[in-house]
């Protein structure tokens, strides 16, 4: 993400269309804050997809998954039934008393059933970003195991959510318009009729890694036997040629997920983003419901650039739907890297965020 927005901005500022920058600075260790100044002297920092245009407080919010469910909820935007728990570790640190890590594990047991929530079930850290330690728990032995591995992992807060299989979408949102918008898949492998999945599985992974994608595919990875089993196959079988196996549950892009654009609603002439590009299906645009929910969960949390995770059965119909998450620093190369046409969005995207001076 880091060096796609210093790329990005690099190459604005090479083109000549950010021309109230006078010069810019970035960290020469790392590569993940920058330094805009301008013309009037004003300075705008920039911390890996953060392009400092959001108030801090929204920020913050959208980084806590339980608040930002409040605060959604507080709006009357639908929200992933499920609820959130602390785990010893963060209890002894706060605290609240010695709660032995069985006990909560019994509490959360108990939770589930006091929701009326069913398997299977989401469980993720309630401030995790890039698909880290969240699993799909099938039983109630997977979900005690998935607290467990929380404490061991010094996770201070969980949630735990329904999980529905309806196709995930991130609809992002720039200043109360959404820009661009993507559907999200789990990394699928296809079978040649001779590689067993463990195969297979190394291969995409080596060849993600080829494109430049910062993925985590490892085989050790208990989610993905999992994901496996749950199709009748595990690594050593052998799939037909062309059959597809779903190697993980997530789509999550950084656990080696892929990224499928999907139109929106035609913008303004003038504003050169939305139009349908090439590889886009013009028939297939979000429906204005879903940008609707995507514009009302920023506007709810005061966030002026974000990307709204959701779920819903079909994202060019009206219809049910869950909001997922909202991230207010959103990383977009993997959306950039399908096409010219995306690539373009993105970088209309960050010219509107940053070529005005902050200070005006």
């Amino acid at each position: 993400m880091a060096v796609f927005a210093v790329e990005t901005v690099a190459r604005l500022l090479r083109d000549g269309r950010l021309p109230a920058v006078t010069s810019w600075t970035v960290e020469p260790r790392h590569g993940h804050v920058a330094v805009l100044v301008y013309r009037d002297g004003a300075r705008r920092v920039i911390r890996d997809g953060d392009l400092g245009h959001n108030p801090s407080a929204g920020a913050a919010v959208a980084r806590d998954k339980d608040f930002t469910k409040f605060v959604l909820g507080q709006a009357g935007l639908p929200s992933l039934p499920g609820f959130s728990f602390a785990l010893p570790n963060w209890l002894r640190h706060t605290r609240q008393g010695q709660v032995g890590l069985a006990q909560v594990q019994a509490q959360v047991r108990e939770r589930v059933i006091a929701e009326g929530l069913a398997f299977p079930l989401y469980v993720k850290p309630n401030d995790g970003s890039q698909g880290l330690d969240v699993f799909r728990c099938r039983s109630e032995a997977d979900l005690t195991a998935a607290v467990a591995q929380f404490e061991r992992h010094q996770v201070q807060l969980g949630l735990v959510e329904a999980a529905l299989d309806w196709p995930a979408h991130r609809l992002v949102v720039l200043d109360s318009s959404v820009v661009c918008a993507y559907q999200t898949l789990p990394l699928t492998v296809s079978g040649d009729g001779r590689s067993d999945l463990g195969q297979l599985i190394e291969r995409a992974r080596a060849d993600l890694e080829r494109r430049g994608r910062a993925v985590r595919i490892d085989l050790d990875d208990p989610r993905i036997p999992a994901t496996l089993a749950e199709q009748g196959l595990d690594v050593s079988a052998v799939p037909a040629a062309g059959q597809a196996v779903r190697v993980r549950d997530s789509s999550n892009l950084s656990a080696g997920g892929s990224a499928r654009a999907v139109p929106i609603e035609a913008a303004p002439a003038e504003d050169g983003i939305g139009r349908v590009g090439p590889g886009e299906d013009g028939a297939r645009r979000v429906d204005p419901s879903w940008l609707a929910l995507a514009q009302s969960a920023a506007a709810a949390l005061g966030l002026n650039w974000c990307g709204v995770d959701l779920l819903c059965p079909d994202i060019t119909r009206p219809g049910q739907g869950f909001l997922l998450e909202v991230n207010a620093s959103p990383g977009l190369e993997h959306y950039a890297s399908l096409g010219p046409a995306q690539l373009g969005r993105v970088e209309e995207s960050y010219v509107r965020m940053l070529e005005r001076s902050p200070g005006r």
